[in-house]
């Protein structure tokens, strides 16, 4: 079955592969999309190839998906394109007026939202003295979406740019905005190069770089990018550090944030002030004088392997402890082997397995009332609901798929944030999983829940972490006994109850994400063994109705508890009334919301007038 998926995904990248390179012979000129994990020199990267006269490069954008998007997918109007860009805490980085783009929009008919990036981007580049100049981007988190960008820019080439994780850990746990732990730093710094690297075989034009040999043989790697995005190499690309200050001005102004402190412009400045200076060799390895021997072992405990896959020395690259290795070689198909399991327990070769006590997993859009739930069936005294756990799915997927030690376990768990948030320690599971004869997603996630569970004094245990709704299917695999309940509210409310300010960019992409985390739910469903949709509206309306409906899907006895916990009068506070978006909302605004989230308003029946949706 994995060779069979591995042909099919073989015979997808190359028919991927070959028409993008077909669409991107006959396209614009190439454009250099400068991609990669969080400080790993991609600013540095930007300003080399900024300096030479034929280009120009503009600080991060984060925008290009969501503005394509809307216009082709939602139709949104240029009006409320634009105010997506502006509204964007990064659109005061461009120096550029609205009207100014406005009025290069204005001139293109039809207005797709390709043509509008590239409308975008030329203006930088005229504002920047480059008139006619080729464009790029520099954006490390399109790492994310080249397989995206690429079906709607095929002029895009793209630069992953790979430095020891290491050296970019000791960088960015100085900041306030990023990972906070070597585990945390380790793990972003692995799933990052390797969503990248996973990409590579259905792009047409994809090249690695590593942040060492940008340094070491600055000209060389210059030569070979420039070939690579068919473009002359030119001397001043050699003196980046000569305008980089300069170019960094655009920086000079505080970074709004959804929430916390905004960072301040020194700060920004601050963080690049390497580049205004010629490539210098210390900037790597320091981790062998600065980081120490402990920082070292955790790191690579759950990066080891793919350091050393990328050629960069290591200590224990396994870490320490017995190592589990997943299942190898060719296995029958799923139902083949569901097949005989069912043989051998109807012959009585094999005893059926127990059932499992179902454990309820609840998934939705932010601010939908998840923690409301959440806080109801926790007020059950035989349930012990954990938040935001974080790993869940990516741990069982690495247990199935590498390596792995106890202490590697350990490390997964801890860089999603500390083993004490759930009430354990990292020595407490140190020793669980010490115990267990074989370290399996199902028996590793079990000892992780039923640990907390005892811990706080309940017989069952359940999980409300939100975003798991896009690997639903991969827990499942994982705990049979997973039920999956998704909490859905008018998107329009989620909207109206936004922390921060409101205005027509924010109601598009918000209405984008609203749209596409519930669609992504509903289009799983019929792959779901067992999942219950609940509307927020009905589980403030008549709790008790709602609750007794949850607890016979979950298989527990409702408790008269669950109608009123703890928390529940902030938890709705924070969330807001019911309809409160026909008081906050503006009518630009909801109008914004319901051009690109208008359908699945109606397929769940929010429009229709009625408190209560539509069932």
């Amino acid at each position: 079955m994995k060779a069979r998926r591995e042909i099919l995904r073989s015979v997808h990248g190359w028919r991927s592969r070959r028409t993008a390179i077909r669409r991107g012979a006959s396209g614009p000129p190439a454009a250099p999309f400068v991609v990669g994990a969080t400080r790993s020199g991609t600013t540095l990267l930007r300003l080399m190839l900024d300096a030479h006269p034929q280009i120009a490069i503009p600080s991060e954008t984060h925008f290009i998906p969501e503005l394509v998007s809307a216009r082709d997918k939602h139709g949104a109007s240029r009006e409320q394109m634009l105010e997506l860009l502006t509204s964007h805490r990064r659109w005061g980085d461009f120096t550029i007026e609205p009207a100014e783009l406005a009025e290069r929009w204005d001139a293109i008919e039809p207005l797709t939202g390709a043509d509008a990036v590239r409308a975008f981007y030329a203006l930088y580049g005229d504002k920047q003295g480059k008139h006619g100049a080729r464009w790029g981007d520099k954006t490390p988190g399109y790492v994310k979406s080249m397989r995206e960008i690429q079906t709607y820019l095929p002029e895009a080439r793209f630069i992953h740019l790979i430095r020891d994780g290491r050296d970019v850990a000791l960088s960015v746990l100085k900041q306030t905005w990023g990972p906070q732990s070597v585990e945390a730093a380790a793990e972003k710094w692995r799933s990052r190069v390797n969503r990248g690297r996973s990409q590579a075989p259905y792009l047409g034009f994809y090249m690695e770089v590593k942040f060492e040999d940008l340094i070491l043989h600055t000209e060389r790697e210059l030569r070979r990018i420039c070939e690579f995005i068919e473009l002359d190499f030119d001397e001043d690309m050699l003196g980046y550090y000569l305008t980089a200050e300069q170019r960094l001005q655009e920086k000079a102004r505080a970074l709004p944030r959804a929430h916390g402190e905004a960072q301040s412009a020194e700060k920004r400045l601050m963080s690049h002030a390497k580049t205004f200076e010629p490539p210098n060799p210390k900037m790597i390895g320091t981790w062998k004088q600065r980081m120490s021997p402990a920082d070292r072992a955790a790191y690579e405990a759950l990066a080891g392997d793919l350091l050393v896959e990328l050629g960069y020395e290591t200590d224990s690259p396994n870490g320490s402890g017995e190592i589990h290795r997943p299942r190898r070689g060719p296995r029958l198909p799923r139902p083949v082997r569901r097949v005989v399991a069912m043989a051998k327990h109807a012959t009585g070769v094999q005893d059926p397995a127990e059932p499992r006590t179902p454990a309820p997993f609840l998934i939705g859009a932010a601010r939908s009332g998840t923690d409301l739930l959440g806080a109801m069936i926790g007020a059950h005294p035989e349930v012990k609901m954990l938040s935001e756990t974080g790993f869940v799915p990516q741990l069982a997927e690495m247990i199935r798929s590498e390596p792995m030690t106890v202490e590697r376990v350990i490390k997964v768990m801890s860089a999603a944030g500390p083993l004490e948030a759930h009430g354990l320690s990292e020595d407490e599971m140190r020793e669980r999983l010490g115990a267990l004869d074989d370290l399996k997603a199902a028996a590793v996630l079990r000892c992780f829940y039923d640990a907390a569970a005892e811990k706080a004094g309940t017989a069952r245990w359940g999980d409300d972490t939100p975003s798991y709704l896009k690997r639903m299917r991969r827990i499942q695999r994982a705990l049979t006994e997973a039920r999956f309940i998704h909490v859905v509210r008018d998107g329009r409310d989620t909207l109206a109850a936004r922390p921060s300010e409101i205005n027509t960019g924010a109601a598009i992409a918000t209405g984008q994400r609203w749209n596409k985390k519930v669609r992504s739910v509903r289009v799983q469903a019929h792959l779901m063994n067992h999942l219950l949709e609940v509307r927020y509206e009905d589980l403030i309306a008549d709790p008790e109705k709602e609750l007794r409906r949850v607890c016979e899907f979950i298989q527990l006895d409702f408790d008269p508890a669950m109608t009123d916990p703890p928390d529940r009068d902030r938890i709705e506070g924070a969330l807001g009334p019911i309809g409160s978006w026909r008081e906050r909302l503006e009518p630009d605004q909801l109008g914004a919301f319901e051009e690109v989230a208008g359908p699945m308003l109606d397929e769940l029946g929010y429009r229709e007038g009625a408190a209560s949706a539509v069932r």
